[in-house]
């Protein structure tokens, strides 16, 4: 998609952005662009038919982030587990691309081959205005023929800025390390 020339925070959302590109930065101006394209209850209806929360695309542009969709994080884990198993109705060929965009690691290991999907996200606020930012990271790791899903929320403590898009690798660091500590990734 044509970026269109706004300089914002994330030097990485400032250019022209593939889909791939958009999902690995959390490009914002992208998807609030892709909303734009639909309408507010096409989205919603989209929602109600994955079972993705409360599934309202109301309120600004932004719905995900600042408006009134909510996901608990077992419903994210419940729904991750569901698109691990092929279990969401989007076509195979839309299942196997989001699996490829979602791919942040991978690796043939002595006790079994290994995968790792992923999704970040960043909110200025929690569920309420003057909540502290949030950033977050979900997905589902495959090995042994297992899959795992997980959501990670990490708030910021009072004047640290670990939850920003700046704070990405971060964030995937401590899914992996937790990971790991539970014997569902080998070590590094």
């Amino acid at each position: 998609m044509r970026w269109d020339g706004v300089v914002r925070e994330s030097p990485a959302w400032n250019r022209d952005l593939t889909l791939e590109q958009a999902f690995r930065v959390s490009a914002l101006w992208y998807f609030v662009k892709l909303g734009e394209m639909n309408s507010r209850q096409r989205l919603a209806d989209a929602m109600r038919a994955l079972q993705y929360g409360n599934a309202d695309a109301m309120g600004s542009n932004q719905f995900w982030i600042d408006g009134p969709l909510r996901i608990s994080a077992d419903g994210q884990v419940r729904w991750l587990d569901n698109l691990a198993r092929n279990a969401i109705p989007f076509s195979a060929r839309s299942l196997r691309l989001l699996r490829q965009i979602m791919l942040t690691d991978k690796s043939a290991a002595a006790d079994g081959d290994w995968a790792l999907y992923t999704k970040t996200g960043f909110a200025p606020h929690g569920a309420a205005t003057g909540d502290p930012p949030v950033g977050w990271i979900v997905g589902f790791a495959e090995r042994g023929g297992k899959t795992y899903p997980f959501a990670l929320n990490v708030s910021e403590r009072p004047n640290e800025r670990k939850s920003s898009p700046k704070y990405i690798p971060e964030r995937l660091e401590l899914a992996r390390a937790m990971l790991e500590r539970l014997g569902i990734l080998p070590p590094k």
